[in-house]
């Protein structure tokens, strides 16, 4: 067996300090040396990403920063959904959210971060997502996906309570449909949304519509809402509460 091509393919080899990488080598010569070089004991030097893949890096967390800076224009805002937010719950009001797929997950952050804590040692706020799988799919399944959060509302909400509806392209229809029977209901409908807001934007009392376009800048940005929310809501309702 010709050991010498493998072993300058493990890079910087002594016995002190072997180490190796196969990023100069065709395909089927780096599995080979792969092989004898992991049998020898010697730590891989990571691969140097490309530099396309540099750049795409770089731009997608440029373009992130810029949606985030953006955020500011919005701050009067989420200063005003947060204040109201807190008005509800002084009232012994309740706060629902609802959204698909990366905005259930949004939804449930929201939820989780006013039911335990954000950042203050303080009680537990009354909050509650729509998007709980066993009654997502009991409902779907029997009847319609469409009206699985509005059942919801319908059961549960009462008014003066809030819902916080988010759906990314503002054109969720079975977000719509919750925020229409929130609202008949005598809810203040909150939409997180982007693009140009769709019709959620126009279907709820207040909105925070996040300028960019991409999807995951978009969820980016309301993670980014949710948190603010959460920290003003936190310093209104229980001010003397200490960081934990």
């Amino acid at each position: 067996m010709r050991t010498a091509p493998l072993r300058r393919s493990c890079g910087a080899w002594n016995h002190s300090h072997p180490v190796w990488s196969t990023s100069r080598l065709p395909a089927a010569r780096a599995a080979r040396s792969v092989s004898v070089c992991a049998r020898s004991g010697a730590p891989r030097v990571p691969d140097v990403p490309h530099d396309d893949v540099l750049l795409l890096i770089r731009d997608a967390l440029d373009e992130s920063a810029r949606v985030k800076l953006a955020l500011r224009e919005l701050a009067p805002d989420v200063a005003r959904v947060a204040g109201r937010i807190a008005d509800a719950f002084r009232a012994g009001n309740r706060l629902y959210a609802c959204g698909n797929g990366g905005s259930a997950c949004d939804a449930m952050h929201l939820v989780e971060e006013l039911v335990a804590r954000y950042r203050r040692e303080r009680p537990g706020l009354p909050a509650h997502h729509l998007v709980d799988g066993p009654t997502l799919t009991c409902w779907s399944n029997d009847y319609d996906f469409a009206t699985a959060f509005s059942r919801q509302v319908e059961t549960m909400v009462r008014p003066g309570d809030v819902l916080v509806a988010i759906s990314t392209s503002g054109g969720s229809p079975n977000v719509l449909l919750a925020a229409q029977a929130a609202g008949a209901r005598g809810a203040l409908t909150v939409a997180l949304t982007g693009r140009d807001g769709g019709r959620l934007r126009e279907i709820c009392a207040e909105s925070l519509v996040v300028p960019a376009h991409a999807t995951e800048r978009i969820q980016e940005g309301h993670i980014t809402l949710i948190h603010l929310i959460c920290e003003l809501v936190e310093r209104t309702l229980f001010p003397d509460a200490l960081p934990g």
